[in-house]
This record gives C-alpha cells, structure tokens and sequence, in this order.
C-alpha cells in the first residue's frame, strides 16, 4: 500500500518498521494550519526543523521549491491511504505578510531564527516587500478561531482530494503522559502543558469527524507511553507495540470487530509490560506485610517468569485483563480467609468497584490486598483528558488542584461561567469524584479515601473554608443546586477502626454495612447548609431543606424542612428558600427555583 502523511512521524514508522508499504510523501512537523495557508500563495511548505533530518525523502520535502506547487503534487499522486494525527498542532507558527497581500505561514522552531533572514529576502523576491510578522498561538485560539482555521484546512484537503488521493485516515493518537526510561515508567516534566496540547488535537479531531464523518479512525487505546528515547521535545516516541497496532488497523482496513480484538490484544499485551515494571514494588510491599501468606495474583502468570523466586508463594492466580469478566469461583474458595491469603493486583481499573468487592469478601486493602504504589501524580490547574498506566481517567473542564496518589481513580470535572473555582482534591485508590458543570467554591477541600465516591450535583455553591472527606469505601451525594455556607465539615465514616476487646473484631466498619446509610451521605437538591455544620454518615436530607448553622446532622430528614441542634432535629415543615433575599414570591421567576423544590413536606417524615 501507499500512503502520504501528514502530522508527526508516529504512521510513517509504523509504515516504515513493516518493510512491505511505502509513503509516497512524508510531511512531518508542520502545523496543518500552515499547510492551507500556504497552499494559496503557492505552495509554499516552509519547515526548516527537518532541515536537521538527513534522509533524502525527507530532503525532498524541505522547503518544497519555492514555486512548487505541494497540492499539484497531491492530486497527482496514486495512494491508497492519505494520513493525518494532529499531535502536532500546538506548534507556535510565524505567520509573514508581504507587500502583494500574500501570507505566508512558517512552523516555529529553535532553528527558525537563524534561518530567518534568508527565508525573508527569497520570499521578497516572489511577494514583495515584509510588512508585517505575526506569531499565532493555536493553544490560546477559543472555539471559533479553532472551527475557523479547521474549517480552512479541511477545505484545502478537498481541494487535493482525487479518485487517486486514497482513504482519509485519522489516528486519534495523544502525546504520552509518561514514558519507559530504563525499566522505569517517568512522567512527563509538565502534565498540565501535556495536557492542553492534547486537549487541542481531541477538539481537531472531533471537528475534523463532523466535517468527514465518512473517514477511518484508528481509536485511541488507553495505556499510551513513550519510548525509550522519548523526551519531552519528542513525546510522541512511542515503543514498538504502538506502532504494530497502527499497522495492524491499517491492514485490516478498519473492519470494527476486527479493531476491537486488537485494541484488546494490544492492551494485554501493553498491561503485561506494566506489570513487569511495578511488580518489584509489589514484592517489597509483600516482604513487609505479607507475614507469609500464600499469594493470589489477579493478572496474568507470565509476569512471574520474570520473578521465580516469588513464584513460589503464588497459590493461584485470576486471569483479570482490560474490559473481560472474570470467573468467581475461586474466590469464594478463599472467602473470609485473610489470614492464609493476601491479594496482589499488579493492576486496578476505575470503576470495577474491585476493593469493595474483595471486602464483602473478607480482604482489606492495603492489609490484605497489595497495588502499586506510586510518587504522587500532580494535576494542579490541569484541564483537558488524562490518563496513565495505572489506569488512572481524568476529565477536567476546569482547573483545579489534584492530586493523584492512587489507582484506577475516575475523576470527571466539568466546566461553567460561575467563579472562582478553588477545589484541592487529594484521591487514592479505585475511588470516583464527579463535580457537574457551574459548581462553584470559593474554597473546598476534598479527601477521597480508597473506594470511595463523591458526586456533587450542577449548579451547586460552597462558601470559604469547607472540607469534604469521603472515608473508606464510603458515598457522598450532593444533588444539584445546593448552597454551602462557610466551614462546613461533610464526612462519611469513622476514620478508624473500633474494635471489641473480647473478639479482637471491627464494630464500627463491616462489609454489613457496605451500600448502607451508614457509609452514605445523601443531599437532595436545592439544600441549604448553614455556618459551621457538620454532616456525618447516616446523614439523608429531603430536597428543598435547610440545615441551620452549627448543627450536627447524622439522620434521615424531610424534604421542605427546617433542620437544626445539635444532634439535628425536625423543627419546622413546608418551607422553602431562594438564593435571593429581596425576592417575595418564591413561585415568581425572579425567585429562579424549580417547582420540585416547592412541595409541602411528605407526611411521616422526620
């Protein structure tokens, strides 16, 4: 097959590494934003970076003659495959204009610089005289500027495409967040830049789809790392199993049931080469808390041909692989026999509810299930998609403080107009943090303990200074429009154990009360919680109420209630508020409140 691609070099080395494809023409590291620009004054492709390149097909496509004409060139071409990614459309582009109107656009690089004058004086020659010089930043373009100058290239593409030009092709590649760097998974110097350039190239994509719905895409997989070589300049090195799985969607020709076994297989196959990396994490942790208990591992039993000496404290082992079911029947074997066995987990995945599982089964984690341990992972004022090799998924529309310090955390943040936006989150293992669109704090400290969830429903507010802990394997619910005063204190569990002198066993914690309202807080919409309260699990308040500053809440209350003392009680019914205090008629629409949160208080409640 025969392709042309444009972007980075990720599909040519996939082409190249096969030995049996050839790519007529190889356009890497210039911006597709340069590329319909330039078609019109033409054909000027001006990227001196791969002057650095030596490869004489990659010579051929320098400077692209000035006066050749690229897009001649394409519609000439006979190609079954014509390949785009745009991890590459962050790149910061000089764009000059002359004197008979033209402009001309140049990918920036280190070496542009140096190159400059002479690139301005042969440019002169053809349009004229520099009247101006203009640096574009597409990481600071707002939507429309980004549906613009999408909207141009895409008609440049149409303007290239033939009977001959072949397949459009779309790899929904994304910069690596970390990279293999001698047996040693490294993260990326800065996560949040990461970030924002893969944020970019997802919103190309999806415009790019919308326009060409019709075009092939191979879909993103979910662990994505970086070679050996890989640095921060060139994250987009990936190791050889990446590239095989381009490969292999190309040569399939994007049959979907065929790329959904090879997203499969390439991700065991990836999670396997994790687990070889963290497994020596795993086996120290064992050393120090595994008092000699037999080992059942969940995962697969080829990362032990790496490790025979621990080998032999496995008793079993559960095949546990990405998006496959797993058989129960050997865990009921071990039920309740934590004191024979501990659980390894090489690996987690967000929002399997694992750790709560293998509780009700009798294991505790960490004293009786071990998962990597890892440096902290900060996302402070992140925004865009995120995820990691250990299965880590965050989705923040809006920035906030976040620190990961665990596994298969789920974490989805939305976006808004309201401000400010101060939420410092610290999350650990397997636990879920929603926050909805329009959620404003002025200041909110959030603690998520393993296994825990917490949902906080749109348009919700919080005043300075309030905390939020979720406790082990615990659930918070805050519905929608709920309005938080100042230092207010939500947790839903006992942050220790109380124990029985006589039996040695937990009284305060058992996989009873798992899914319970004793591990739960619950908030119905449209809440008011005074100065100082403090909400405790057990805590279930109708919508519509209000809880009066100081009070101590750990009960079932009714909707449209006032709440208050210390334990709280019901003190009056069928009332409702608005954020609003010079509004009268709270059924007016300048009181601004849903008719759900106007009810007369249910009969038989608090």
């Amino acid at each position: 097959m025969k392709f042309v691609t444009f972007g980075t070099s990720v599909i040519d080395k996939a082409i190249v590494a096969s030995g049996k494809h050839q790519n007529e023409l190889r356009i890497t590291r210039v911006s597709p934003f340069v590329l319909w620009c330039n078609s019109q004054s033409q054909g000027d492709i001006l990227d001196f970076d791969m002057i650095k390149e030596k490869s004489s097909y990659l010579s051929d496509m320098l400077c692209y003659h000035f006066g050749d004409s690229l897009s001649e060139k394409l519609r000439h071409l006979k190609i079954d495959f014509f390949c785009l990614d745009f991890l590459d459309v962050w790149r910061p582009i000089s764009e000059f204009c002359f004197s008979d109107h033209t402009k001309v656009r140049i990918t920036q690089s280190e070496i542009l610089e140096e190159y400059e004058p002479g690139i301005v004086s042969k440019l002169e020659e053809l349009h004229g005289k520099l009247t101006s010089k203009n640096l574009i930043e597409p990481l600071n373009w707002n939507e429309t500027q980004l549906e613009v100058e999408m909207n141009q290239f895409m008609d440049w593409l149409d303007s290239v495409s033939t009977e001959k030009s072949g397949q459009l092709l779309v790899s929904e590649a994304y910069l690596p967040y970390q990279r293999i760097e001698k047996n040693q998974i490294v993260f990326s110097a800065n996560l949040r830049e990461t970030g924002l350039k893969n944020t970019l190239a997802e919103k190309c994509i999806a415009l790019l789809k919308k326009r060409s719905p019709n075009c092939s895409l191979i879909p993103k997989v979910d662990i994505f790392v970086g070679g050996q070589n890989s640095s921060n300049q060139e994250p987009q090195n990936y190791i050889e199993e990446y590239y095989s799985y381009l490969l292999a969607n190309i040569e399939t020709k994007f049959d979907s049931q065929k790329a959904e076994e090879l997203r499969r297989a390439y991700m065991h196959q990836m999670q396997i080469k994790i687990d070889r990396l963290v497994f020596p994490n795993l086996i120290e942790q064992y050393q120090k808390t595994g008092k000699g208990r037999s080992v059942i591992l969940f995962g697969s039993s080829e990362v032990l041909e790496d490790f025979p000496e621990f080998a032999r404290y496995v008793y079993a082992v559960v095949p546990y692989s990405y998006q496959m079911p797993w058989n129960d029947s050997l865990i009921e074997k071990i039920q309740d026999k934590s004191e024979e066995y501990v659980l390894v987990f090489p690996h987690l995945f967000a929002q399997d509810n694992m750790l709560k599982r293998m509780f009700q089964h009798g294991y505790t984690y960490p004293a009786d299930i071990l998962t990597p341990k890892h440096e902290t992972i900060n996302l402070s004022q992140f925004t865009g998609s995120y995820s990691d090799v250990y299965h880590n998924v965050v989705t923040v529309k809006r920035g906030i403080v976040l620190h990961l310090q665990g596994n298969a955390c789920f974490v989805s943040i939305g976006g808004g107009t309201l401000q400010p936006y101060q939420i410092s989150a610290g999350i650990y293992e397997q636990t879920k943090l929603v926050i909805e669109n329009n959620v404003r704090p002025a200041r909110l400290s959030i603690g998520l303990n393993p296994g825990s969830e917490l949902f906080i429903g749109q348009d919700t507010t919080f005043a300075d200074n309030n905390t939020i802990r979720a406790t082990y394997l615990s659930t918070i619910i805050i519905d929608r429009d709920c309005m938080f005063s100042n230092k207010i204190y939500i947790q839903s569990g006992d942050g220790h154990n109380i124990q029985d002198l006589q039996t040695g066993r937990c009284i305060n914690f058992t996989k009873e009360v798992i899914d319970t309202p004793k591990t739960t807080i619950h908030l119905a919409g449209h809440v008011w919680v005074g100065y100082e309260t403090v909400l405790l699990a057990g805590t279930d308040i109708g919508a519509g109420s209000i809880i009066g500053a100081r009070s101590m809440v750990k009960e079932k209350h009714p909707n449209n209630a006032i709440i208050v003392g210390s334990p709280a009680k019901t003190v009056k019914k069928d009332v409702a508020w608005t954020r609003n205090p010079f509004v009268t008629d709270l059924f007016s629409e300048e009181a601004n409140i849903d008719r759900e949160f106007l009810q007369k208080t249910k009969e038989g409640e608090g």
